[in-house]
């Protein structure tokens, strides 16, 4: 299972889902910003790290990579193309 780095952000896997001949690390995408929060950045610094360091980046890592998910709150803004993953009870919103 390939898992994003630094380990702190551990905290932020909310399921490790099984796809094909790999397992996935799912993470929670206000969870990993939260752990950045905890480690000293700011939410700001932290939201463009994710998105320019991480989500960018996770398509290069192959089929293995880890998923980074949203909660879904307003399903009338998703578009049709979006990927649903249902952790639990909860829906959220596949990122890429």
């Amino acid at each position: 299972m390939i898992v994003l780095e630094p380990r702190t952000w551990d905290a932020a896997i909310i399921e490790q889902r099984e796809v094909g001949e790999h397992t996935i690390a799912v993470y929670d995408y206000d969870r990993l910003i939260l752990c950045m929060v905890r480690d000293g950045d700011s939410v700001a610094d932290a939201e463009e790290w994710i998105h320019y360091n991480t989500l960018r980046a996770l398509p290069y890592e192959g089929a293995g990579a880890p998923w980074v998910v949203r909660q879904i709150h307003f399903a009338e803004c998703l578009d049709e193309d979006d990927e649903i993953v249902n952790v639990g009870s909860i829906s959220y919103v596949r990122l890429r």
